[in-house]
């Protein structure tokens, strides 16, 4: 029988990933800033992987949110 990992181990996992996570960026920052500098393509470059990723999170977490609000609808009137 397979155990469930615990809440801790489970947390830590996470936060550990995260933390990876924010490294790696900074460490994009810095190779990004030392490659561009502050130029005009510099900005075009942040605009252009900042926009994406606004809409994806706007478009997801809206589903998201629709989805949750019909799932507790219906266990609701279960």
């Amino acid at each position: 029988m397979i155990q469930a990992p615990s809440a801790l181990r489970s947390a830590l996992t996470v936060s550990a990933v995260r933390i990876l996570n924010m490294l790696l960026f900074l460490v994009l920052g810095v190779m990004s800033a030392a490659y561009f500098g502050t130029s005009l393509q510099k900005d075009c470059y942040l605009i252009a992987q900042t926009i994406p990723g606004l809409l994806t999170t706007f478009l997801v977490g809206g589903v998201y949110t629709s989805l949750l609000v019909v799932r507790m609808e219906s266990l609701r009137h279960s």
